[in-house]
């Protein structure tokens, strides 16, 4: 039975870049904060890359906080560790 409807498709969506909001540090340490709160290890890296992608990559990023590339992933890898320890384990590193 026609209704006289007509179904139009959707329209494409668009994907979501966080790191097109973060304008300034204030805005990246406030996302960071709310990442590292949210106490899930796996967001982490997560965030690191959306930094990484809003003050224009890695490179960028090593040469702003001054710190190798090697450091930051150490630095990333020892911060999911204590995150998974005290989240799944309920223990301090």
């Amino acid at each position: 039975m026609a209704t006289g409807r007509t179904i139009r498709s959707a329209s494409a969506s668009v994907s979501f870049r966080a790191s097109k909001y973060l304008r300034d540090e204030r805005d990246i340490a406030a996302y960071l904060e709310a990442m590292l709160e949210d106490g899930e290890p796996r967001v982490v890296p997560v965030a690191l890359r959306t930094v990484a992608d809003a003050v224009g990559g890695m490179a960028v990023l090593t040469e702003r906080s001054g710190l190798s590339r090697e450091t930051l992933y150490r630095t990333l890898a020892a911060t999911c560790s204590s995150l998974h320890l005290r989240r799944h384990h309920g223990r301090q590193p």
